[in-house]
């Protein structure tokens, strides 16, 4: 006689199965974490091209899209042809611009941090001389004393981590090449997904819907859908929005004649891809460096920097990224600062998009049960 359970049965026994297993699987790592998070770097560094090379991809499939779809739309050549000028224009446009970028920031950076860490003496012995010229005849000694203790506990730490900085600069050549090499590997596998996106998308389709039910298939593939539409929009938008505060940074730092302009308007640019907060992220080390050189300029610079994020947030800002998020300003802030608190710069920049996607879901879903609970109440109304 062949016994059948209950349907409440067998999900009952599934369920404790399946939570067995993640309990003694969660033991297993609390006990072996030195072990696992060993093994995670190593997964970490290993498919960190892979990872990279998806990004670049992921980057660049728009404009492969664009020139395959609209530019070379009317040209008389077959698809593989096609697919394969749309891909060799948009690595040549990606390294173009990394170079670009390269050769127009690097020997203008190397030379203003150089002069920087040169003058840096000269700017301490200053701030001391400003020092004994403020407090030689003052009343309040004590807070002086602990003061200008503070500034030296500072800037000895400074120097501290510039002898460290230093003395690791083999080390640091090292990583330097290896990250070059990652990088051409990440564009060669860039490549071949920009080659064939079609088939890769089709088959995490397929594996999705075959290890999945219908109904779970459907939404980790809208999930999927909507994250792609969500960072596209981000991160094209907010790379322009940033690219023209940089612009704007180093025409104007440059006419007020505000030392380090380069230096500073690339970190103020750099920054500022991190939403809200990012033009004042990179404020603060440039007043900080610009008081001690001249403290007028560092005051003129604060002022910019205040303006810039004004004509930014409610000019610039708007015009390029529109609404793409659907996110309120609250909702925005908050992505930002959970964001950071949980994963620091890289979660300020991704918080956004990510949040974005949350929101839809749960505004979604709470659509949805507000629709169903109208129509039970129509249900029993006309009942």
């Amino acid at each position: 006689m062949k016994m059948r359970l209950k349907a409440e049965t067998r999900e009952m026994i599934k369920a404790l199965t399946i939570s067995g297993i993640l309990i003694a699987f969660a033991c297993y790592l609390f006990r072996y974490i030195g072990e696992v998070l060993q093994v995670a770097g190593i997964l970490r560094r290993t498919l960190m091209p892979f990872l990279l090379g998806g990004f670049i991809a992921f980057m660049l499939l728009p404009l492969r899209k664009r020139i395959e779809n609209i530019w070379l739309y009317r040209v008389n050549l077959s698809k593989a042809q096609k697919r394969f000028i749309a891909v060799s224009v948009s690595i040549i446009v990606f390294l173009a611009v990394i170079t670009f970028v390269l050769l127009l920031l690097l020997p203008q950076l190397f030379e203003s941090a150089t002069t920087l860490a040169n003058s840096m003496g000269e700017y301490v012995s200053g701030v001391e001389e400003l020092y004994h010229g403020i407090f030689s005849s003052a009343q309040n000694g004590p807070v002086a004393d602990f003061i200008f203790e503070s500034l030296g506990q500072a800037t000895q730490t400074l120097a501290d981590t510039v002898t460290e900085l230093l003395s690791g600069v083999l080390s640091y050549s090292v990583q330097f090449v290896s990250g070059i090499l990652k990088f051409f590997v990440a564009v060669i596998i860039s490549v071949y997904l920009l080659a064939d996106s079609e088939r890769f998308a089709a088959q995490v389709r397929d594996v999705v819907r075959a290890f999945l039910p219908d109904h779970q298939a459907k939404a980790v593939l809208y999930i999927g859908a909507l994250t792609r539409q969500m960072l596209n929009s981000f991160i094209f938008g907010k790379a322009i929005d940033s690219m023209i505060v940089g612009m704007i940074c180093g025409v104007c730092t440059s006419l007020l004649k505000i030392p380090y302009a380069m230096l500073i308007s690339f970190i103020v640019g750099l920054t500022n891809l991190i939403p809200v907060f990012g033009p004042f992220i990179g404020a603060i080390p440039s007043i900080f460096i610009l008081i001690f050189i001249n403290p007028w300029k560092a005051l003129e610079f604060a002022v910019f920097i205040l303006i810039l994020q004004q004509v930014d947030g409610n000019i610039i800002g708007p015009r390029i990224l529109g609404d793409s998020m659907g996110l309120p300003p609250l909702w925005i802030m908050f992505a930002i600062i959970v964001g950071g608190e949980f994963f620091g710069i890289v979660g300020m920049f991704f918080g956004v998009p990510v949040f974005a996607v949350l929101y839809v879901l749960i505004k979604d879903k709470v659509h949805q049960t507000l629709r169903e609970k109208s129509e039970e109440r129509t249900e029993k109304g006309s009942v």
